[in-house]
């Protein structure tokens, strides 16, 4: 995909668009997670599905089918795929999954109307090149020939399979699982420094080059009458660096995409064979994410590069290194403090908090503090005793 059709790093983009892709109506969202959590989750605790299939599967809407004839799940999706108000309806995982197809087909054209505004807002395309920009991107980096529907399908899925995980999680008390979702999250949030820096970057050179052009061309008539002035060669010299300057960042930025799209598809060479699946789909996530914050960085340089060209002195390379440098140096520095220090806090004081409507189904125990209720009250089920202290004699105390 070309800079000057499609615009800087547009493939790597649409890829990472794609990956990110969840289902958008609450109805239909909530519906998969727990049909996957009922049906499949079972199915392959019981040997029904075995788990490889699942992990490699291309087509995971297909992969999830399920029609064991003594398990339910809860939908709020009706026959012909538009939402149940009110209480859901329990019905077999035939009917579930029958259900979420038909759900999925019903909002699949305002889910791509959606999804085509948002990425050509973004990049700057139009609405009728989305289609063949994303297709064109999966193609390219990924080898994946599919349509858009089913790359939309084939992420939302994955996002919903992971939903149904955590769901399972919460309800069983799997701490390890919970552990390991939130280094994933903190690892997440570090990787994106750049890319956040790199996206405000694209959004903001653009606006900057075309207020300076516009500056320049209003400063004309100003530079005619300082022609016939000694300073009228200076400033001319100058204005003439300051066009030039601007010129070389089209050619700057074409560059940086055709190096960014060539690095991104030596980085997802590994798994053309394999396409999007359960088991490669945080690996290509990680490397999109990592592609575009090289991307995003790269292209903060462009404007001192082109100064540099257009004036002639290569005094302000050091300063475009040290731009992608810095953040680099700065992530790095606060995660090795985290990791060595730990969360440490002491001392802290929360005055006239209030928190309400909470359930947590984990086992807990509170130890090494005396524990003392008023006012408390228990409706329905039972309350176990609580004891405040450890008598010398071996005895407790109950409160």
């Amino acid at each position: 995909i070309e800079f000057r059709t499609a615009g800087y790093a547009t493939s790597l983009h649409a890829v990472r668009a794609g990956l990110l892709e969840q289902i958008p109506e609450p109805y239909v969202a909530g519906s998969a997670s727990r049909y996957i959590r009922d049906c499949v989750l079972y199915d392959v605790l019981d040997g029904t599905k075995a788990v490889n299939a699942l992990l490699t599967s291309p087509d995971l809407v297909a992969a999830f089918a399920s029609d064991h004839p003594s398990r339910f799940t809860e939908t709020h999706i009706a026959g012909d795929g538009t939402e149940i108000q009110g209480t859901p309806e329990v019905v077999t995982c035939a009917q579930g999954y029958n259900r979420l197809t038909a759900g999925l087909n019903a909002i699949y054209t305002s889910w791509w109307g959606r999804f085509v505004q948002a990425l050509a807002g973004a990049r700057g395309l139009q609405p009728a090149a989305v289609d063949s920009v994303l297709t064109t991107s999966y193609q390219s980096l990924l080898n994946v020939a599919a349509t858009p529907q089913e790359i939309l399908f084939q992420s939302a899925m994955i996002h919903s399979f992971d939903e149904a995980i955590q769901l399972q999680a919460k309800l069983t008390g799997s701490d390890a699982y919970l552990m390991g979702l939130t280094l994933a999250q903190a690892q997440y949030q570090q990787r994106t420094a750049l890319f956040t820096m790199g996206q405000l970057a694209q959004r903001l050179l653009p606006v900057l080059r075309s207020a300076v052009e516009g500056i320049l061309y209003g400063l004309f008539p100003l530079l005619m009458l300082l022609l016939f002035t000694p300073l009228g060669p200076m400033v001319l010299k100058t204005y003439a660096i300051g066009f030039l300057w601007l010129q070389c960042w089209g050619p700057l930025f074409a560059i940086l995409n055709l190096l960014s799209s060539v690095q991104a598809e030596r980085m997802l060479t590994a798994y053309a064979s394999e396409g999007i699946t359960l088991a490669t789909y945080r690996t290509l996530d990680a490397l999109t994410a990592d592609g575009l914050a090289i991307a995003g960085a790269l292209c903060l340089t462009v404007p001192v590069i082109a100064w540099a060209l257009a004036s002639g002195t290569f005094a302000g390379l050091a300063q475009a290194v040290g731009t992608v440098t810095g953040s680099a140096q700065s992530s790095v520095g606060s995660a090795s403090a985290s990791a060595g220090m730990g969360n440490l806090s002491m001392g802290n004081v929360s005055l006239s908090s209030l928190s309400a409507n909470k359930f947590n189904p984990a086992f807990e125990s509170t130890t090494g503090a005396t524990l003392r209720e008023y006012g408390a009250a228990v409706d329905g089920g039972y309350a176990p005793a609580r004891y405040g202290y450890v008598t010398p004699s071996g005895g407790a105390t109950q409160l």
